[in-house]
């Protein structure tokens, strides 16, 4: 009996995977030869790359290209069978995809589109590439869609068409996702010049193969700033995690070597790291002069600053991520704070607008109310019932030159349409877990 439960313990030590065993499996779709949309040249090259490059770490590969809708519906049925039991779960989508109606939809090879109603016939639900995934504890999808306009048929696109939506509201509790979209909320991606990769994809297979062993949340925020800057603010990529980011990476043999040495925490601790994130914060306005060399509070507290205005989580480390976008920036020349260095000085100009007017500089552009130059008090009054102390002391305030105020609060859209013609300091907001809906 006792030899049974050896051989039996063995048996079943053999058969579970260790931690560097451990199953992660992944499905690639690359969709070109659309039916009634237009062609794509780029997105199966895109999927073969990233399939290749998943395979050489010891992904499970599941590849499938220019589907119709029901063999599109058979692979994510067969995709969520192969995730059942596996660590990770990780599906590359490139092609056309869009919200139509209300919702987010992939658009398989025979996928048409009414533009009088504005209605997509044979298009797949977005949640169903999501649910395909589920069933693995760690899961990371990828959306390199949204590219170009799909509806060259169409007069007016008008709400149908437009990017995807509210991806920060999918997900479920016990498990963690990891959502990179190709574009903000609402846009379309670029396609990329013909013969070469899309702008995503490109910068993606060039962090694999740069940052095999870096987390995928630091290694997808690095790629979304690379985009970021190539693009000059024209695709900005919007990277979210539910339930946490997953703690994995491309290598299967682990993850930690950077290139940059990190502390288990995740926090940068290679001194000429720091020393140039130190720089950079003071060349970006972040970090005084007369702070080199002295406490570590003065540094958090400017990465934390800095991480506001990036939209990232304002917790004063120094990672990866909080580098890779200290360094985008500063390539990049976007404006820094209470500076205009980085910019031209506006010349003042006559008032184009009559004091309390509205007007709009363009058709995406928000309400704006021309306001007179003058004076007025700012703060409150010691007799002020409910004043604060960050209301004192009152004092009168001088406005030199007339200038306009939003009528309204701006909308995500608003924000959006401003940063991709590069203005708004190309800063993208967080957005709460609002999905880019409606006024922030």
């Amino acid at each position: 009996m006792s030899r049974f439960l050896l051989a039996l313990a063995l048996l079943l030590a053999a058969l579970v995977p260790s931690a560097g065993q451990a199953k992660r499996v992944a499905l690639i779709i690359g969709m070109s030869d659309y039916q009634h949309l237009s062609s794509l040249i780029n997105p199966v090259p895109d999927a073969k790359a990233i399939a290749a490059e998943l395979k050489s770490h010891g992904f499970e590969v599941s590849e499938y290209y220019n589907l119709d809708r029901a063999d599109l519906l058979d692979a994510l049925e067969k995709f969520k069978r192969e995730a059942t039991g596996a660590e990770v779960a990780l599906v590359y989508y490139a092609g056309h995809g869009m919200e139509v109606d209300g919702k987010n939809v992939l658009a398989p090879t025979d996928m048409e589109i009414e533009c009088q109603n504005k209605t997509a016939l044979r298009s797949v639900a977005l949640e169903q590439l999501f649910d395909a995934s589920s069933p693995a504890p760690q899961q990371i999808v990828l959306l390199d869609a949204c590219r170009n306009n799909p509806f060259p048929q169409c007069p007016t696109r008008g709400a149908s068409g437009s990017g995807f939506r509210g991806l920060s509201l999918v997900g479920e509790a016990d498990r963690t996702l990891l959502i990179a979209n190709a574009t903000l909320s609402g846009n379309l991606a670029a396609d990329g010049d013909p013969g070469a990769h899309s702008p995503f994809a490109s910068a993606l297979i060039k962090n694999f193969n740069e940052h095999p062993r870096l987390y995928f949340g630091d290694l997808l925020n690095m790629t979304a700033a690379d985009v970021r800057v190539a693009s000059r603010g024209s695709q900005i990529p919007e990277i979210t995690a539910r339930g946490g980011s997953p703690r994995i990476c491309l290598d299967v043999e682990g993850c930690g070597n950077t290139g940059v040495a990190i502390s288990p925490k995740g926090m940068v601790t290679d001194p000429g790291a720091i020393a140039d994130a130190r720089s950079m914060l003071q060349q970006l306005g972040y970090l005084g002069d007369a702070s080199r060399g002295q406490g570590e509070d003065l540094l958090s507290d400017a990465i934390k600053r800095f991480q506001e205005k990036a939209g990232l989580t304002a917790d004063g480390k120094l990672t990866p991520t909080v580098l890779a976008v200290l360094r985008a920036t500063k390539v990049a020349g976007l404006p820094i704070p209470g500076k205009t260095g980085l910019l031209p000085p506006v010349a003042p100009s006559a008032t184009e607008h009559e004091a309390g007017s509205s007007f709009k500089d363009c058709e995406t552009c928000p309400d704006m109310v021309s306001v007179p130059a003058g004076h007025f008090v700012m703060g409150s009054g010691k007799a002020e019932k409910g004043r604060q102390k960050s209301e004192e002391p009152q004092h009168e305030v001088t406005v030199p030159t007339p200038l306009a105020i939003g009528k309204y609060e701006v909308t995500f859209d608003e924000w959006e349409a401003c940063a991709l013609e590069g203005g708004c300091a190309n800063y993208r907001p967080q957005d709460s877990g609002w999905g880019g809906d409606g006024a922030r």
